[in-house]
């Protein structure tokens, strides 16, 4: 059966991954700005970045992507997460403001979960106590100020068990991201003040070449980019920019909970306060809706692969 708000997208060719800093817009505009290049820190250059994209204000989408369990699950595959926040422009600014002065008053320059949850990096001279509170008064700020949170984990074992080798699917990573979008897109039709949407990608990942892709592909449809209130995508790096750091927070978050659910563990209680305090939209793509996806790709496809 089809799954609610999704869509096949065919992948275009490969493409190189952008520099840091630069900024992908629609495709009838043609100009990149490099973030790199300007001479403010990492709070001015997310003021300005937002200011020169939404100029009439608007809302933004911060994605991080991919935890990967690397030592296997107890069924022998891995576990991907895609997840990511959506912030209204102001608040967006006001939370990148106040995170970067937390981290300060920590003396740590940038926040990563998996440091934080095992004493290592940054938080290796940290007490425990220390860091409860550090990612605890990290929650509450994106409670105060996060508009959606949404997350997609995958087996990617079940993937390649489930799904047809076809590049208009892509990879396990290109799944997570285009239901993330549809669920992106589902809130967004919920939200008729909603306008004007601007994407930012974690930059400097192994899977930013394809998330370009998917975004450059899937914009190029005008239906597309009214349907996602589309005005453009930029890749940043996420520990120059602190917002970034509420989507690691939240894809650690996410892939540690799908694992401790295959492993017959308990929630984590940070997992519970984090979901909990605001909007959260979490979804595992398990065997069955792959199943699902694949009997609708077939009903459009006619049948007919493209092998990746």
């Amino acid at each position: 059966m089809p799954i609610e708000g999704s869509e096949i997208t065919p992948l275009g060719r490969d493409q190189p991954p952008h520099k840091k800093g630069d900024v992908v817009l629609p495709v009838p505009i043609k100009r990149n700005i490099n973030v790199s290049e300007v001479a403010l820190d990492e709070d001015d250059v997310l003021s300005w970045c937002l200011d020169d994209l939404l100029p009439d204000g608007g809302y933004m989408v911060l994605e991080v992507s991919c935890y990967f369990d690397e030592s296997g699950t107890h069924h022998g595959s891995q576990v991907l997460c895609v997840g990511g926040y959506c912030f209204e422009k102001q608040k967006a600014k006001e939370l990148n403001r106040k995170i970067k002065a937390a981290l300060q008053a920590w003396g740590i320059s940038y926040f990563r979960m998996t440091d934080c949850a095992h004493k290592t990096g940054q938080f290796k001279d940290k007490t425990k106590e220390e860091c409860i509170r550090i990612e605890t008064r990290l929650i509450e700020l994106i409670h105060a100020h996060a508009a959606q949170g949404i997350a997609v984990t995958i087996n990617e074992q079940e993937f390649d068990d489930n799904m047809p080798n076809d590049r208009r699917i892509g990879d396990a990573y290109a799944c997570c991201a285009h239901l993330m979008l549809c669920g992106i897109r589902a809130w967004i039709q919920q939200q008729p003040h909603i306008d004007r949407v601007h994407f930012v990608f974690e930059a400097g990942h192994k899977s930013q070449s394809m998330a370009n892709q998917i975004m450059n592909t899937l914009f190029q449809n005008p239906v597309s980019r009214k349907a996602h209130r589309y005005v453009g995508h930029l890749f940043m790096d996420k520990k120059e920019i602190p917002l970034l750091q509420t989507a690691d927070l939240l894809a650690w978050q996410c892939h540690t909970d799908r694992k401790h659910t295959l492993d017959g563990r308990p929630q984590r209680k940070d997992f519970i306060a984090l979901r909990d305090g605001a909007h959260h939209v979490i979804k595992h793509l398990d065997g069955e809706m792959m199943q699902a996806l694949n009997t609708t790709f077939e009903e459009l496809s006619g049948g007919r692969y493209v092998p990746r």
